[in-house]
């Protein structure tokens, strides 16, 4: 069975795997020869040991060329040798350029982290972890959001009302850059699918996705002498009956909070128009 692996780690390129499982055989089983072709441990360590030299040849001659010249052949060399720990020395060596001009926008209840992305070569992932000062600023947290080897990662897990900022690295070949941050955005969206029902004497409003508090301000668009009213919105919606008829309304729906200053702040809004018959 470890003949078999030494063989599969050979064919796969996996000249460092190969190596190990020869060190277990020479300390278990030296005299036992490969059931394929007869060969001895010996002989295999020798050819082995021919393939890792020139591939401790082929690092040495990148290693001669100036530092900005190295990059491009050694990616040439662990596409061919992926698991080679002497490859993946020589290009620890070199710096990964870490992405920059790390944003944050809205877009509906998540969040769309985008940044513009290395300058260095290969294959490379994005990991994106997430900052997290509570609301009322008596907690912070950083986690993990996911990864992506594109340019933006959206983020649906943030706390509504808290401050949040994130952090982006560069990953080639386990290899990681130095992390760019993002500025603070205050996680607060507003409700969503806001709809106007008419009734016989009520106007109805609904939304989805309400939390903190949730805050609703009528005008009356025929009577602009009328005050703006004020109205507490539940979770899901509000029956407006103190209504004129035929007098046309418009709504707007926000959610007001405390930030992590304790200062209280208000979402932008949604707006909605209704007209109201009895």
């Amino acid at each position: 069975e470890t003949w078999s692996k030494v063989r599969g780690a050979i064919a796969a390129d996996r000249l460092d795997d190969a190596s190990d499982l020869l060190d277990h055989l020479t300390q278990t089983s030296s005299d036992v020869t490969a059931p394929d072709d007869g060969a001895t441990i010996l002989a295999v360590r020798a050819e082995l040991d021919a393939s890792l030299a020139r591939i401790s040849e082929a690092v040495a001659e990148v290693e001669r060329l100036e530092p900005d010249q190295r990059e491009a052949p050694l990616l040439q060399l662990i596409e061919r040798h992926p698991s080679s720990s002497q490859v993946l020395a020589a290009l620890r060596r070199l710096p990964i350029v870490a992405p920059s001009r790390v944003t944050i926008v809205e877009r509906g209840a998540s969040l769309v982290v985008s940044w513009r992305v290395s300058r260095s070569a290969g294959d490379i992932e994005y990991r994106v972890a997430r900052s997290t000062r509570s609301a009322d600023g008596t907690r912070s947290e950083s986690r993990p959001v996911g990864s992506t080897r594109g340019h933006e990662l959206e983020d649906a897990g943030a706390t509504r009302g808290a401050t949040v900022s994130y952090t982006v690295t560069a990953v080639r070949h386990g290899i990681t850059s130095g992390a760019s941050s993002s500025g603070t955005i205050v996680h607060a969206p507003d409700v969503d699918q806001l709809a106007a029902v008419e009734h016989d004497g009520a106007i109805e409003l609904k939304w989805t996705r309400g939390w903190g508090d949730v805050w609703v301000e009528r005008s009356d668009l025929d009577d602009p002498t009328a005050a703006v009213h004020r109205m507490r919105g539940g979770d899901r919606g509000l029956l407006d009956t103190n209504i004129a008829a035929a007098h046309h309304y418009r709504y707007r729906v926000f959610i007001e909070f405390r930030d992590d200053r304790g200062e209280v702040q208000k979402t932008r809004g949604r707006e909605v128009t209704a007209t109201g018959f009895v």
